[in-house]
Parts: structure tokens; C-alpha cells; sequence
């Protein structure tokens, strides 16, 4: 089993399968019970000791306190945390969304049907999680929703258009004075 320098039982534990290493609560090497941040050399037999129920410590993705070394097991454990902390995000994104959007005066029908295309999201739910847990900044979605909630109609945009050549127009016109003291020469130069 291939697993990278300074490995630990918790590296082991994720290599053999997700589930094992959710579940791991010690380790025994070469029969002898070690602490997660010890280091296995090659050769050593594990054993990973397990409950019932999965319970990883958030310690674990301390880099600084050396439970994981692996990126593959850093995150099945960051996969395993937001998959728990997911119907707070939900919760939680879904109230920071309707508080923002009634300042913008959106609701959160418009939120869902322009933003689940514009964010990859295939839910509602997962567009509140994705706010939730900070994957999704709330200006970006604000921002996206109020440049499409706000838009003004073809009919607006031609009646603006309209106003603002009017108003051009009357400037050019009443801007041009007659200049004083000016000397007006008529004919052709040869």
C-alpha cells in the first residue's frame, strides 16, 4: 500500500476506506497501541481500532498538529464536516439570502430562478448551503439577481434611449451662442 512519507494511522485509516477512518478512535502497530500522530515506517502491521459511529475531530485537519499528512484523507474529513454542518448551512444561507434580497427588493422565488443556472447549483437547497457555508459570497449573488430583477424592459430601455437624445439634442442647440467680436469673411482662398 503506497502511502506518502510521514504517514500516520489516520492516513491508513482514510486509505483503507472513508468509512474506517470516520470510525477510527486508536490504532495498534505491530500490536502495540500508538497515538494518531504517530509515524509509520514501511513494514509496520496496523490495526485500526473502530466504533460504531462515525466521529471525526475537527483536530484532525490541523496541519499543525500532524493527525493527517494525506490530502486525500484532509478531505474525506472536510467532506465528512460539511456534509453534517449542511442542513445549518442551508438554514443559515437561506436567511442571510431573504434578509439581503428584501433590501434589493427580490424575493427568494427570484433568487432560485436566476441564480440556480448562473452558480451551478442544481437546488435551492444547495444554493443556501453554497451561501451558508461562505462557497457562494453573498455579493456575487446579490449582485447577479439584482442586475436581472432590476433590468428595465425593451420598452424602458427605448423610452430612456429616447430621453437621453432629446436631451442631447437640446443641449446642442442652446449651447451654440453667437461668439462677439468675431470677423466673418466670405469667399474662396486661392
Amino acid at each position: 500500500m503506497d502511502l506518502p512519507l510521514n504517514a500516520t494511522p489516520l492516513d491508513f485509516a482514510y486509505h483503507i476506506h472513508s468509512e474506517v477512518g470516520h470510525r477510527c478512535i486508536g490504532a495498534k502497530v505491530e500490536g502495540r497501541i500508538v497515538p494518531f500522530t504517530y509515524h509509520l515506517q514501511m513494514g509496520d502491521q496496523v490495526e485500526i481500532i473502530t466504533q460504531k459511529e462515525p466521529n471525526p475531530s475537527r483536530d484532525w485537519l490541523n496541519p499543525n498538529l500532524g493527525f493527517v499528512t494525506s490530502s486525500r484523507a484532509r478531505a474525506k474529513v472536510h467532506a465528512w464536516f460539511r456534509k453534517q454542518d449542511r442542513d445549518k448551512n442551508i438554514a443559515a444561507g437561506r436567511e442571510i439570502l431573504e434578509h439581503e434580497l428584501s433590501k434589493i427588493g427580490a424575493t427568494l422565488k427570484d433568487a432560485e430562478a436566476y441564480a440556480l443556472k448562473r452558480f451551478n447549483v442544481n437546488s435551492a437547497d444547495e444554493l443556501y448551503a453554497g451561501v451558508g457555508s461562505g462557497d457562494l459570497r453573498i455579493n456575487q449573488v446579490l449582485n447577479h439577481i439584482n442586475a436581472l430583477v432590476n433590468k428595465p424592459t425593451a420598452e424602458e430601455e427605448d423610452q430612456q434611449l429616447l430621453e437621453k437624445l432629446t436631451e442631447a439634442s437640446s443641449k446642442a442647440t442652446s449651447t451654440k451662442k453667437p461668439q462677439r467680436d468675431a470677423v466673418v469673411v466670405e469667399g474662396s482662398i486661392t
